[in-house]
């Protein structure tokens, strides 16, 4: 973890909140900042999508951005790259999400998302790894004839 060795370089939601304030062309003040996560690092549980979160919601309280949820959840999730983890962390629990297609490539894309009640006596199982994967290394298993965007379309919207 990258505030535990004292490193503000690299850290995700460090260079968050600097990117979302210099983007709207507001100072970056500066800050002292605790971190207690209990998110697994690597394992695809979404603890980069909570740091771009937290370094969202810390740029727009300090950087007095009037931005609403979904414009928060988006920012987040075109950070990310997806919007999977995002969406369950924003929205906790359970959630489902996709990108909207764009009539063109260009076009910006919106997250749509919607948090799932389930019945109480449902248990959450989590599967982790072994050994901490990151996302670049995980999406290499995908054979390169198949297009990414086209399959996570495909899964977002099955």
């Amino acid at each position: 973890d990258a505030l535990a060795c004292g490193k503000l370089e690299g850290n995700l939601i460090v260079e968050t909140y600097r990117t979302i304030l210099a983007q709207n062309e507001r100072a970056v003040l500066p800050l002292h900042l605790s971190v207690s996560n209990e998110i697994p690092l690597g394992m695809g549980c979404g603890s980069s999508a909570a740091a771009r979160l937290a370094g969202i919601a810390l740029a727009v309280h300090f950087g007095q951005l009037n931005w609403q949820r979904d414009r928060i959840l988006n920012t987040a999730a075109h950070l990310e790259g997806h919007p999977d983890n995002v969406s369950a962390c924003w929205l906790g629990g359970l959630t489902i999400s996709a990108l909207t297609c764009g009539a063109s490539p260009e076009d910006v894309r919106q997250v749509t998302a919607a948090r799932l009640d389930l019945p109480q006596h449902w248990r959450p199982i989590l599967v982790l790894p072994r050994h901490p994967v990151r996302t670049e290394e995980s999406r290499g298993v995908l054979p390169t004839h198949y297009s990414r965007v086209d399959t996570v379309a495909n899964l977002q919207h099955a």
